[in-house]
């Protein structure tokens, strides 16, 4: 079944295709005049596009239209030094960018000075609107010197405060000048909706033609946009800012119906309408109850309450559902339009007017999650992270394109399983790869995991040369493309996933679950739908490794196994540990666990043990090979780092995430079981071992893929180009010398040094962290990893001697998307496990007012301003116990990196779950 051919793929506007212009400020002493100078990336060699033989030209030009859809949706635009910007965090900020420093995620850490000489640091995510320096310097009559390496200007002349003033007087100006024009935008481009609940996407740059005219926008491009951007941000009852507005320069017209609604509850308010009067009365009733019956730590409501809360309930009118929804989408807004009309000016009214909360509360956002707690639309212990980034989640939960997307996968997973509709379904009917297939027979392959795991995407195994002094070592992965094809329906789902999302109440596949577990895994239970006799399909990539653990030879090859070993992590450990090096960092205790509420289920140890007799020395000669491997990628300069990070578990699991919809209250008489502890990965031989094993497939795919020319999504990493060599030579002299392991206090030292990993298409590229000079690439996870089965179609291509289903520019294209993509799925996922933590913390300062935690500063204080706006001294902290991020108040002596401190939690936001803590 092929992927249906988009309508009507739009262009990026011309906007997102200007070229970025990078500006050096250099004040020559003698003639103090300012140089600029252009740089252009250099861009990969394209080759044609081409097809597998299966594959239609049709499915091509799709293939290739999505991908530029994926390009332009995907990703944050860098800014460059010099470039004037639009900030939008709690507050709006304009100013210049006077420092700028590549962090994960394709994201930029940015310093930004503001208008009254006020320098604030900020991410680029925060960034509504840009405009390159080299045209806002038009503005400036003085020159600026900014370092490029990232040092921050110290004194900035006063001419660069009066330049945003003069600039931003003439944005009001013109906009002030086409007003009725920018007024009528809505009503002229709504005409494209067929019906009245129709929205309607547009860019910046369609808005500002039809506002100002194109010749106003050909001879006054950045003001006539910028005009436009702020008209439209005002006007936030008619436009939505998209998910990646900076980006494509589009923006959403509310439909017709919504627009009408939302006008219309705006109205009530100002009016005090007897129907928004009676919303206050009737909610209020809710939170009185609330205040009076819940747990003031918990939230909970006894059970012999909820029957009087359900009462209450029933008067609530749909009329008050919109009320309510209307915080909600206050929450889930971009920060665009929060700060403006309606939300962020009508939700604080709201509030005040009930007349429930203290007067002298901060009235924004986190109160009114508190409220939506209150009258029962969120769980005491819903984590509104997700909420708040509802739209990046959009493919996988609450959407109507989510809710379709899963139905798709769960007939596809029906088809499949039905074995006679395998082919109705557009899978493939017969292995391509039958006749190439290498059968290991009964060779043990081990699949080394948690218990809890259910997609087994890889195990491995070994064979000893008889006569040689080298080794096999076999890298087996799950192979879904074996049945899945790239132009199958459900491949189209996969790229739009990109990834599997992982969050501690439960996880979002890019597979159908059935089929990842019951079908494509290496799992036993895979076995109960054998293929070849009894086998089960999987790509593997083999290596022949010398003692000294240098590669010798190596091979990739579709293949069949069947022996499939299941062993468990800490049964393996047990056998491991008393050949592996011990490593430990004195600051980082791994030993504890955290639970609350204490229960014995929570802590219950399994018994038996999954290692039996027959495969210890196995497992142990595959220990020994990985050892030897990593030896070498240490002398490579290869990094392990000792740092607390959390692990969250909880009881039950799967649990509900909060609902985005208000229809009835609902409160809990019962919370949740919250177990947390640190990873333990660094300390665990066993995990350490399959590490590694995916390491050297990663090699292995990457070093097959340079030889034969097959273009791949490459993986890189580098040092800071600005960096001290001596420097980066200390950090390597830091590392244990048998471990290689830093230490946390050394790692933040260092920190300066670590720059992201990013994807390439040129083969061999270093990734200096691992220790891997002749590159890497990720292939071993495709039941979870959108990119890891598009490097098998690759790889399969080239064996079967076809064409490859994606050429170097079809994977620079997605890249950028992917590449962001995968950064914030893991960041929502460690978010999640933040929420929890902070969960546990509340739970565990009620208990314990005196609990006190020990923190270590990750950077030096700094002056930060509290929601008052008063200044205050501070310092970024990490609870080393817990591995969450904290911040200490209220300083009163210098804090320096790598300073120990205990401390106490004084507060927690409800909405960031941003941490403050008091220096006991």
């Amino acid at each position: 079944m092929l992927r249906n051919v988009p309508q009507g793929v739009r262009t990026l506007s011309r906007l997102a295709r200007l070229p970025r212009v990078q500006f050096l400020y250099c004040v020559k002493k003698q003639k103090n005049v300012a140089i600029f100078s252009r740089k252009h990336s250099t861009a990969s060699p394209v080759t044609e596009p081409t097809t597998v033989a299966t594959r239609s030209d049709e499915l091509k030009k799709t293939v290739i239209a999505e991908n530029k859809s994926l390009n332009s949706e995907g990703g944050i635009p860098s800014v460059q030094l010099g470039d004037y910007v639009e900030v939008f965090r709690n507050t709006q900020y304009r100013g210049i960018v006077v420092q700028k420093k590549k962090v994960g995620g394709g994201m930029q850490q940015i310093s930004v000075f503001c208008s009254a000489r006020k320098t604030i640091d900020i991410r680029s995510d925060s960034i509504a609107f840009s405009i390159p320096g080299e045209h806002f310097r038009k503005y400036v009559k003085s020159p600026l010197e900014i370092d490029e390496t990232g040092e921050k200007v110290k004194n900035i002349p006063l001419e660069y405060d009066r330049a945003i003033k003069t600039y931003w007087g003439i944005i009001k100006t013109e906009r002030s000048k086409a007003y009725s024009h920018l007024d009528q935008m809505y009503a002229h481009f709504i005409k494209q909706a067929a019906l009245d609940d129709d929205k309607v996407t547009v860019t910046l740059e369609d808005l500002a033609k039809y506002a100002f005219g194109e010749k106003q926008l050909l001879e006054k491009r950045h003001e006539v946009l910028h005009a436009t951007f702020t008209h439209v941000v005002d006007d936030n009852i008619r436009f939505i800012p998209t998910l990646y507005g900076r980006s494509t320069g589009k923006w959403e017209l509310r439909s017709r119906n919504s627009a009408k609604e939302l006008q219309q509850l705006v109205d009530w308010i100002r009016s005090r309408d007897a129907t928004y009067t009676g919303f206050l009365d009737r909610t209020r009733a809710l939170v009185e109850f609330y205040q009076s019956n819940a747990d003031p730590i918990y939230g909970t409501i006894p059970s012999s309450c909820l029957k009087a809360g359900k009462k209450l309930a029933t008067k609530l009118t749909e009329t008050d559902n919109k009320f309510i929804n209307f915080f909600v989408d206050w929450i889930k807004a971009p920060e665009v339009v929060t700060r403006s009309l309606p939300h962020g000016k009508h939700c604080p009214t709201i509030l005040k007017a009930l007349g429930c909360y203290s007067e002298s509360n901060f009235v924004d956002q986190s109160q009114a999650v508190t409220f939506l707690k209150q009258v029962g639309m969120f769980k005491p212990w819903d984590n509104i992270t997700l909420v708040d980034n509802a739209d990046s989640i959009s493919e996988f939960v609450w959407s109507d394109k989510s809710k379709e997307s899963q139905r798709k996968m769960q007939q596809y997973a029906d088809a499949f399983l039905g074995a006679d509709n395998i082919h109705i379904a557009g899978f493939s009917a017969r292995d391509t790869c039958d006749a190439i297939r290498h059968d290991f027979g009964d060779t043990p392959v081990y699949t080394i995991d948690d218990p809890s795991a259910k997609e087994i995407d890889d195990g491995i195994s070994i064979e000893h040369v008889p006569g040689e002094d080298a080794t096999w070592l076999h890298v087996h992965i799950a192979d879904p493309s074996a049945y899945i094809s790239p132009g199958h329906e459900l491949a189209q789902l996969m790229q739009d996933r990109i990834q599997t999302l992982y969050l501690p109440e439960c996880h979002f596949p890019i597979l159908p679950e059935a089929l990842a577990s019951a079908k494509f895994s290496l799992g036993v239970s895979a076995q109960s739908a054998p293929n070849r006799n009894g086998s089960q399909y999987a790509m593997s990539f083999s290596t022949k490794l010398s003692k000294d653990g240098t590669i010798k030879d190596w091979k990739v090859r579709p293949s069949l196994v069947k022996n499939v070993v299941k062993v468990y992590y800490n049964d393996l450990d047990r056998l491991l540990k008393p050949l592996a090096p011990v490593t430990s960092d004195p600051l980082v205790d791994l030993t504890k666990t955290y639970s609350h509420p204490t229960s014995e289920k929570a802590l219950e140890k399994r018994n038996g043990n999954t290692v039996q007799k027959p495969h210890e020395k196995n497992l142990m000669d595959l220990y020994y090979l990985t050892r030897k491997h990593y030896e070498l990628r240490k002398q490579n300069g290869a990094i392990q780092f000792s740092r607390p990070s959390a692990q969250v578990s909880l009881s039950p699991c799967p649990l509900d995430i909060p609902n985005i919809q208000f229809s009835t209250p609902e409160f809990a008489s019962n919370i949740p079981t919250v177990c947390v502890s640190l990873d333990r990965s660094s300390s665990s031989p066993a995990r350490l071992m399959v590490a590694e094993t995916m390491i050297i497939g990663g090699r292995i795919v990457s070093q097959f893929a340079r030889e034969h020319g097959v273009p791949l999504p490459f993986r890189t990493q580098t040092w800071d180009e600005n960096s001290d060599p001596e420097l980066l030579q200390e950090l390597l002299d830091s590392r244990d010398p048998v471990s290689g392991m830093v230490k946390f206090t050394d790692m933040l030292r260092y920190a300066q040094l670590f720059t992201p990993a990013s994807i390439t298409t040129v083969a061999g590229r270093p990734h200096a962290i691992m220790g891997i000079n002749d590159g890497y690439v990720k292939a071993t996870s495709p039941l979870r990893r959108y990119l890891d089965i598009v490097v098998h179609w690759q790889l399969k291509a080239h064996l079967l001697k076809e064409k490859p289903p994606f050429t170097v520019d079809d994977l620079n294209r997605f890249a950028p998307k992917v590449e962001a993509r995968e950064k914030l799925l893991s960041y929502l996922g460690q978010r999640g496990v933040h929420h929890w933590v902070t969960q546990l913390l509340q739970r565990y300062n009620a208990d314990n007012q005196d609990k006190v935690w020990t923190c270590i500063a990750v950077e030096p204080d700094k002056v930060s301003y509290s929601e008052l706006g008063g200044a205050i001294n501070t310092a970024a902290v990490t609870i080393l116990e817990l591995g969450i991020r904290g911040r200490v108040e209220n300083l009163e002596n210098a804090v320096h990196t790598g300073d120990i401190m205990k401390v106490r939690v004084k507060k927690i936001d409800p909405l960031t779950g941003f941490v403050n803590l008091a220096i006991v």
